[in-house]
């Protein structure tokens, strides 16, 4: 069993580098969407309020999802949340809670993902607006893994 448990950390990281090439594509389209928001006259680009730009970036997202990003991860879809904050709501569709190492897992992750959002040249829209991206994972069945939030703190 800790074998199986040791394989699924190992497939569900994969499935995580994937996840985030789509990071780096959404990042593109909220980099996209700020500099083509409507400004009036009156109105200066710095003063937009950023929220709406990501709340544009994830009707964009969902246009496409559901999305397989990997042989076992798919996007479902994604929430702009108040306070400069995106989610991404995944499945991953061939793992069950009861086979994963949570703590391991989570720990591998978070540091993968905070890793990836400070060095990526296309996560740079992100850090520059100081966006907190949110990881939400459940599993085959729909059962809830875990959420990963990753904060403008823990990348800076």
């Amino acid at each position: 069993m800790a074998t199986q448990k040791k394989t699924s950390i190992i497939l569900l990281v994969l499935g995580a580098t994937v996840s985030l090439v789509v990071s780096a594509v959404v990042s593109k389209c909220v980099s996209e969407s700020f500099n083509t928001v409507s400004f009036s006259k009156s109105t200066p680009k710095k003063e937009v309020d950023f929220n709406d730009v990501l709340k544009q970036t994830a009707n964009e997202i969902n246009a496409l999802c559901p999305m397989n990003v990997d042989e076992m991860t798919r996007l479902d879809n994604a929430v702009a949340l108040s306070n400069r904050t995106l989610q991404y709501n995944y499945t991953l569709f061939n793992t069950l809670k009861k086979d994963v190492n949570m703590p391991e897992f989570q720990k591998s992750m978070k540091a993968l993902l905070i890793e990836s959002i400070k060095e990526k040249p296309e996560m740079k829209s992100f850090r520059d607006n100081k966006v907190t991206l949110a990881y939400n994972y459940k599993d085959k069945n729909g059962e809830f893994l875990l959420k990963i939030n990753v904060t403008p703190e823990m990348y800076e």
